[in-house]
């Protein structure tokens, strides 16, 4: 099964001051880079019951080019304060 989620667009609250968070479309001028967190919330119904083997990470540029990341761990993330 896949699943297609969009960035988190509240990630920098979440987060607090300090990391760079990329909320795409990043604009990104010929020959340069641009580093920071891309953040997206997996809800825990999309895979009740299920285990996730791994997680791929798909960016396009706007020539269509894509990189492909996978990784079978990314770093979970939880806001305590939300949970109550």
């Amino acid at each position: 099964m896949s699943v297609k989620i969009p960035a988190t667009p509240n990630a920098q609250n979440f987060l607090g001051p300090g990391p760079n968070v990329l909320l795409p479309p990043v604009s990104i001028e010929a020959h340069q880079t641009v580093v920071g967190w891309i953040m997206f919330e997996l809800a825990e119904s999309l895979v009740e019951g299920s285990r996730v083997d791994t997680y791929t990470v798909l960016l396009r540029d706007s020539h269509q080019n894509t990189t492909r990341i996978e990784q079978g761990i990314i770093r979970e993330m939880a806001d305590e304060e939300a949970k109550g």
